[in-house]
């Protein structure tokens, strides 16, 4: 039970990088588009 448990919230936290790694290019991508200096 435990163990399962510890998988579960380990597959958030890689879920949750997996999306603010997406985020982060979609936000360069964007970036590049429409040449905005940051």
């Amino acid at each position: 039970e435990e163990l399962k448990r510890y998988r579960e919230a380990k597959q958030r936290e890689e879920q949750i990088e997996t999306d603010a790694f997406a985020f982060i290019d979609n936000a360069k991508f964007f970036e590049k588009d429409n040449k905005f200096d940051i």
